[in-house]
């Protein structure tokens, strides 16, 4: 038995043939076009990503500005960092500028920096300072150049100063002074407790106070520690 007679147009093979043709092209010249974009967009994500990861180490919450690169330094504008300390009292940290080495990912140097500290329920305390740096890992901020601490009724000075956030305390090695409504206290070097609750005087601690007249100020003088 002889099958059906077939007809079949040249003009269309021709046409499908001119169709496919022109598809296969196009996927060519995409291809052309998509795959060096795709290596140039690999490279450029295997060089970014050395330097955001680090970032993930920080273990407070950090809001950023804009982000300059060079070398391995990221400078991050306007940077504001939040935490909880050992008692889970929240603290933040903000700075005109933040520097971070990718080489060392849990450093963080800070320029102009301010930090507001609750020490306890309604209380808080405020710090500002010429330059800081912040190690994550620690949980310690170091500041040095004009430090000053505004908690209450006391303005504490320091040239230099740590602040451990795990166990609440503030060390200073260098030259304090503490001015208060009832007088000032000067010593070569301090240990903050408790939130502020106690605090020790040690090398060559001076103070002054008022008088319960309130007329003449009571001076005292001793070379040891003083709380």
């Amino acid at each position: 038995m002889q099958g059906m007679p077939v007809s079949v147009s040249v003009g269309s093979i021709r046409e499908r043939g001119y169709d496919q043709a022109r598809r296969h092209s196009a996927l060519v010249r995409f291809l052309r076009r998509a795959l060096p974009l795709g290596a140039l967009l690999a490279a450029l994500l295997l060089i970014v990503l050395p330097y955001i990861r680090p970032l993930e180490l920080i273990s407070a919450d950090i809001d950023l500005g804009s982000l300059t690169l060079d070398g391995t330094r990221i400078t991050m504008e306007m940077p504001d960092l939040k935490g909880f300390r050992g008692d889970n009292k929240p603290y933040s940290i903000s700075a005109r500028q933040a520097i971070q080495d990718v080489t060392r990912p849990t450093i963080l140097e800070l320029v102009e920096l301010t930090s507001r500290i609750e020490t306890k329920p309604g209380s808080v305390a405020r710090l500002r300072s010429d330059a800081g740096i912040y190690d994550s890992k620690k949980d310690e901020l170091s500041v040095k150049g004009n430090v000053q601490i505004i908690s209450g009724t006391s303005d504490i000075r320091m040239l230099s100063g740590l602040i451990d956030f795990k166990t609440n305390t503030v060390v200073s090695k260098e030259p304090v002074q503490v001015m208060m409504t009832s007088g000032t206290i000067n010593a070569n070097a301090m240990r903050v407790f408790d939130n502020g609750e106690r605090i020790v005087f040690s090398g060559h601690v001076r103070s002054r106070f008022k008088s319960r007249s309130g007329t003449e100020p009571i001076a005292a003088t001793d070379a040891g520690a003083s709380e």
